[in-house]
């Protein structure tokens, strides 16, 4: 480009200021580029989505056998409803947009803040103090064009909006890690026969689920245990297991609206970052699962009073299923024998020999229960209820 000409489609030189979105409102003339925008987006943008665009921007996936046109324009035209615009919010919506979906509901309340910055990729520092559903639109909107069923819900799921937002989607994706607002997805989504997609994150472990109706709710597994669980915030959290996370429920959206192979159904896929080993744990039956005394005629749902008890009363064997790095403290002397590898040791143990079992929470010695009881049949398993933080 000598002469100061520019190539068809091609900006030259176009200096970058931000000062419309510097706190300080100071002019900030960062530097210059030369900024090449190919004609075809820019025609995309003006005059709606060419063929040619259509194909060139969706090659890629296309190009897979199971992929066709008309899924894509499925993916493009399926209402969505994201709840939760960060870590895992960001993600999804991120991939969601440029795998061509665009009829979507970004939900949340909250503003942006210096803490989001290190996971939530959508934001940066010139973002701090906005609506982060907003935020991430626009941002979404300015790189990809208007996308007019694109829109920001600037506001919390409640008990008041909650049946219309859930009913105006055909999927709804849980990126909170708000008990409140998560019980509220599983109940209207199974009131108004909606499929949802669940994800959480517990220090480097993950967990991914899809709910779909007339089948075990979130709810089932996890009564009484999940607002135990902390929150990010609380925790702790490296930027990128959220992503990972993220990711992988845009990448089960897809395969539910596209109807592609290999998609979760009744079971609970569980991933561990530290040594990267995963594995899945089948819903159990939800007749096993909301009884509140099980058909054998024992409570296995036990508090920490009741375990003492339990303990003087038979010789049981005691399983802590936490992972080596996590530190709470045990009234117990348990064996510590993480998920990944409990049910291979499990395959060596009698099978009328009583267990017990307790991890931070009570959601992963309930799903160990579950697996345990209806997978390798044994006859008398028990677990803490609420985990070891109600603990005294």
């Amino acid at each position: 480009m000598k002469g100061g000409k520019t190539q068809r489609g091609c900006i030259k030189n176009t200096p970058l200021d931000f000062a419309n979105n510097n706190p300080t409102g100071k002019s900030c003339l960062l530097y210059q580029r030369y900024e090449y925008i190919p004609l075809d987006f820019i025609k995309a943008r003006v005059i709606g989505i060419s063929k040619e665009y259509f194909m060139n921007r969706f090659e890629r996936q296309l190009a897979l056998p199971e992929m066709n046109e008309q899924k894509q324009e499925q993916l493009r035209s399926t209402p969505i409803l994201i709840v939760g615009a960060g870590g895992l919010g960001c993600a999804v919506f991120d991939a969601l947009i440029r795998a061509g979906a665009e009829h979507i509901r970004l939900m949340d309340g909250d503003t942006v803040s210096l803490s989001n910055l290190h996971r939530q990729i959508l934001y940066t520092p010139f973002d701090i103090a906005k609506n982060k559903a907003a935020s991430a639109v626009q941002k979404m909107k300015q790189a990809f064009g208007e996308m007019p069923e694109v829109l920001a819900y600037s506001f919390f799921l409640t008990e008041e909006n909650a049946a219309s937002c859930i009913q105006s989607a055909s999927l709804i994706i849980d990126c909170t890690d708000q008990t409140n607002a998560r019980t509220l997805i599983d109940r209207f989504a199974k009131q108004l026969n909606k499929i949802w997609i669940y994800a959480a994150i517990h220090g480097y472990e993950t967990q991914l689920a899809v709910f779909r109706p007339n089948e075990p709710h979130w709810s089932t597994l996890f009564t009484g245990t999940q607002a135990a669980a902390p929150s990010c915030s609380e925790q702790g959290v490296w930027g990128m297991i959220p992503n990972a996370l993220g990711y992988q429920q845009a990448l089960e959206a897809v395969k539910l609206i596209c109807d592609l192979p290999g998609q979760l159904q009744g079971e609970l896929l569980h991933y561990n970052f530290v040594n990267h080993t995963q594995y899945r744990v089948r819903f159990a039956p939800k007749t096993t699962i909301t009884k509140t005394v099980p058909t054998n005629g024992y409570e296995e749902n036990l508090n920490e009073l009741e375990i003492n008890a339990l303990l003087k009363e038979k010789k049981c064997r005691l399983v802590d299923v936490r992972n080596a790095n996590e530190t709470l403290a045990s009234p117990w002397p348990a064996e510590r024998i993480p998920m990944d590898s409990l049910y291979e040791k499990a395959k060596t143990w009698l099978r009328d020999e009583p267990l017990v079992l307790i991890c931070h929470s009570g959601y992963r010695s309930r799903l160990a229960l579950e697996t345990l009881k209806e997978e390798f049949q044994f006859n008398e398993v028990y677990h803490l209820k609420g985990g070891l933080v109600q603990c005294k």
